[in-house]
């Protein structure tokens, strides 16, 4: 098993499609336009990651779609988007990381315009012009298909949570993801399953999901999925909760496995994956400087707030989860909220690399790529030393025992 890995940190702006969609076809400005633009440079960046030597390249949460709230026929690509994904990584030589928001299938609601058999972004491959009668076909489904997203008297979800509630992004909710008992630890740990029955499809009122990829740059396969579990309270509008559970796959640095933005809120999320051994946590990440307001306005918190957050409960789950967390957030103007502050966490090491706040004009920009190089055998050596995983297998044991 390889020790020596080169991570690329992909702190990029992903670009959101436009709150209003015409129901009218522009052959200047195409619904997936963004999208497009967004997988773009994710080739360009992943071109350059691979000429600089980098093994995977890590891209923040939604680096293609953008927010997809009341902007569902953003999501309905995303397996064409993911097949690109699969072309890039193949082709440079680099596993690829990153969330994309994916419809549920199984939705009752149908459309009466079929859905196009070509690949909206089949340009890219080929470095042409977008073709037309393609784009058009695409338009013509999605209205067709996602009506709603094409009526300005209808909300969006967050438009409709503002109008009830201007403070209900703020109020405190419940985990989606509580905290394990030990018996139920223990199952985990002899491999009998603790996962609840999932919600029946036809019983959900939402029907798409934020799912991490792991594409594997040998072969251009996907060898890593999961579902966001823990969701952020506006995502609960719009978005379903994963009801897969955190589960490790197999790369040749060891084992890896995720933790999507708010799931770094949850230590059980990070517990599960070190029960399973994992080595390595990718975290593509969506989290921006005003996450807290307006309830956290009266209290006169510091600046830098939300940065020494999020950084400091990814070095407490590579701490406590004895493991490599690479956490990558999303950048931009820092007028606009971004934060960026990427980087990679070991225990003994602290924080590697990284991709700050600033280095743009008038310090107001976050985008940027850096390639981290990462010595895996301090694991070994801090499990050794702090035998957090030790312990908790003995708990777990103690309980068979009695």
């Amino acid at each position: 098993m390889e020790k020596q890995l080169r991570i690329a940190l992909a702190q990029t702006c992903p670009i959101n499609a436009s709150e209003t969609a015409s129901a009218t076809f522009d052959a200047s400005a195409p619904l997936l336009a963004p999208l497009a633009s967004n997988l773009a440079k994710v080739a360009e960046w992943t071109e350059k990651a691979s000429g600089e030597g980098a093994d995977v390249i890590v891209f923040p949460e939604y680096f293609l779609q953008g927010i997809v709230d009341g902007k569902e026929y953003m999501v309905h690509p995303a397996q064409h988007a993911i097949d690109y994904l699969c072309v890039l990584a193949k082709k440079h030589t680099i596993s690829i990381v990153g969330t994309i928001v994916e419809p549920q299938m199984n939705s009752a609601v149908v459309s009466g315009v079929p859905e196009p058999t070509t690949s909206p972004f089949s340009h890219l491959l080929s470095n042409t012009a977008p073709d037309s009668a393609v784009q058009q076909s695409w338009h013509d489904f999605f209205v067709a298909r996602y009506p709603h997203c094409f009526e300005a008297s209808l909300p969006s979800a967050s438009e409709k949570r503002k109008a009830l509630d201007p403070d209900s992004k703020d109020l405190p909710a419940p985990a989606v993801e509580d905290e394990p008992s030990l018996m139920d630890q223990a199952k985990q740990f002899v491999g009998l399953s603790t996962e609840k029955a999932p919600t029946p499809e036809k019983e959900r009122p939402l029907y798409m999901s934020n799912t991490a990829y792991y594409i594997d740059g040998d072969t251009g396969t996907v060898v890593g999925r999961y579902s966001k579990k823990n969701l952020w309270i506006p995502e609960r509008e719009y978005l379903v909760a994963g009801d897969n559970s955190h589960e490790v796959f197999d790369t040749k640095w060891g084992k890896a496995g995720f933790l999507i933005c708010w799931d770094f809120s949850r230590a059980a999320a990070a517990a599960s994956l070190a029960q399973q051994d994992v080595d390595i946590i990718f975290g593509p990440t969506y989290w921006m400087g005003f996450d807290s307001e307006p309830g956290i306005k009266p209290h006169n918190p510091p600046q830098d707030y939300e940065l020494t957050l999020l950084q400091s409960l990814a070095y407490t789950r590579a701490f406590e989860s004895e493991t490599a967390v690479v956490m990558v957030n999303a950048g931009g103007p820092v007028s606009e909220g971004f934060i960026g502050g990427s980087g990679v966490w070991l225990p003994f090491k602290g924080m590697l690399g990284g991709v700050g706040v600033g280095g743009g004009p008038d310090d107001n920009k976050v985008e940027g790529m850096r390639v981290v190089q990462v010595d895996l055998s301090v694991l070994k050596d801090s499990r050794r030393t702090y035998q957090i995983r030790t312990d908790q297998v003995g708990k777990i044991g103690s309980l068979f025992q009695s």
